[in-house]
């Protein structure tokens, strides 16, 4: 029962505050860290009794829901996290805003994510997975009236939408390698070459959703979002649950053979890329979102070098850090992504720090040639990247099959139909001449026969005889044949 109300208090506060309207919007604050607090409580009495909960799913298929070592550990960070972030929203929108939405909203997502790490097979935690980023959509894309944030959203949206299709793909191999309960503990156990594709669509899963190299982008996108959304997206929740993923699976990492050198990689190379691109930002809260991609592929880099205490030792420290440094961020009112982009590589451009930060920025601009310095400062231009050599070429696919369908499938469907008519006409012209004249000649016989008929009845004598000669004449013939 604990594990249920674990999850269950924040996604059904969740759901009845963003149904709830605007009529519910003075209450919310107060109702959303009222929540938070019971899910705080909730999560440390988990981490201390380490509860577990079953219940039936599909056909050999369970959905469990267990609080062990590492979940322990991730249960309460975001719990702490999440009521944190609700004090402090608390007092960031002021009466106009919609703020059991927001708050609604919020909850649904660390209801999600607490569903995400307590998960203990492959379909429960793609259920949490999906509804964290459905949220997060709706959360960056807070303030819908402004269309350039609604556009960030589903760039942000889009890109980890996408890679989130590892996990049908990792549970269509876990299925295929004799992996019938999609456990996670589980998954190490399924053949070759199901293990490999199971492995490849779990790293893609949470490479995606920890803005790890070459998807780290939309990060900077979901800036866009109200700054205690941004505090709770980077520190202990959407961005950490990629990390969390494979801190998870470690033993399927390194059973795969390849997959924990590639993400111990993928991992040191974010950390190093990032942290270029964070030095370079002249926005605090682009700062702070390349600083979370770097500090996050270190836990990545520990999955793939199997240190899950190092890893998770860092995850906490990050929540810690982060919850509190982007409240800070939105107390400055830093507008959003937008105001990051300098028009001209210049020293007025990029404004140097105060105290020991002169130095490093002054070898910074030193050792970098202009464009080196625009290049990190729009993110390595990875989102151009992703539209030149993924986006385009997807849209011109589909422009072309929608054309192919336009102009060939749409003339042949309705090429069936006209033929058809046209044989219609054709044979009905045909078969009604036919069946006219035949219908034509039986009225005719009917009327001759009608005639013959009336003779007998004229009251003449000879007619009689007539017909007597006629019968007998018939039954003479009759007689003789049967014989």
């Amino acid at each position: 029962m604990l594990a249920w109300l674990l999850v269950g208090v924040p996604l059904g506060a969740g759901a009845l505050l963003a149904c709830a309207g605007r009529r519910a919007d003075r209450a919310a604050p107060a109702l959303g860290v009222f929540a938070a607090t019971v899910t705080l409580a909730l999560a440390i009495a988990a981490a201390l009794r380490r509860p577990e909960a079953t219940a039936p799913l599909l056909a050999g298929i369970d959905a469990r829901l267990a609080v062990d070592g590492l979940s322990a550990i991730l249960v309460v960070t975001v719990a702490a996290v999440t009521l944190a972030v609700l004090l402090f929203a608390s007092g960031e929108f002021g009466q106009g805003e919609a703020r059991s939405r927001f708050t609604g909203l919020m909850l649904l997502f660390v209801g999600a994510m607490l569903v995400t790490v307590t998960a203990t097979g492959l379909v429960l935690l793609l259920m949490g997975w999906e509804v964290m980023g459905a949220t997060s959509w709706a959360l960056i894309a807070f303030w819908w009236r402004e269309p350039q944030r609604v556009r960030a959203a589903n760039v942000a949206f889009l890109t980890t939408r996408g890679a989130d299709l590892g996990l049908y793909l990792a549970a269509g191999a876990a299925l295929a390698g004799g992996v019938g309960s999609l456990t996670l503990a589980g998954l190490p156990r399924a053949t070759q070459p199901w293990l490999a594709l199971l492995t490849a669509g779990i790293v893609l899963a949470a490479v995606g959703k920890s803005a790890q190299l070459p998807l780290s982008f939309w990060l900077s996108r979901a800036m866009a979002g109200p700054s205690s959304v941004s505090a709770l997206l980077h520190s202990a929740t959407m961005v950490a649950a990629g990390a969390y993923l494979l801190l998870r699976v470690q033993p399927l990492l390194a059973a795969s053979g390849w997959a924990a050198p590639l993400v111990a990689w993928v991992g040191a190379a974010t950390a190093v890329a990032l942290g270029l691109v964070a030095v370079a930002q002249t926005d605090l809260k682009q700062l702070l979102a390349a600083s979370t991609s770097a500090q996050v592929g270190f836990m990545v880099l520990a999955a793939g070098a199997g240190g899950v205490a190092a890893g998770t030792s860092q995850l906490v420290a990050h929540a810690a850090t982060k919850s509190a440094l982007f409240p800070a961020a939105g107390a400055r009112r830093h507008r959003g992504w937008e105001s990051s982009r300098h028009p001209r590589c210049s020293p007025s451009s990029l404004p140097l720090p105060r105290g020991g930060g002169v130095v490093a920025r002054y070898r910074y601009r030193c050792l970098l040639p202009c464009a080196g310095r625009r290049a990190l400062g729009e993110w390595l231009h990875l989102e151009r990247a992703a539209q030149l050599l993924v986006v385009r070429p997807t849209m011109a696919l589909a422009r072309g099959l929608a054309a192919f369908d336009d102009r060939v499938l749409h003339r042949a469907v309705m090429a069936v139909p006209a033929m058809g008519l046209w044989l219609a006409r054709r044979s009905d012209r045909r078969a009604e001449v036919g069946v006219d004249g035949a219908v034509r000649a039986v009225v005719a016989g009917a009327r001759r026969l009608g005639v013959l008929a009336r003779r007998p009845q004229t009251g003449q004598l000879h007619q009689y005889y007539a017909q007597a000669a006629v019968a007998l004449f018939v039954l003479a013939l009759l007689t003789v044949w049967l014989r």
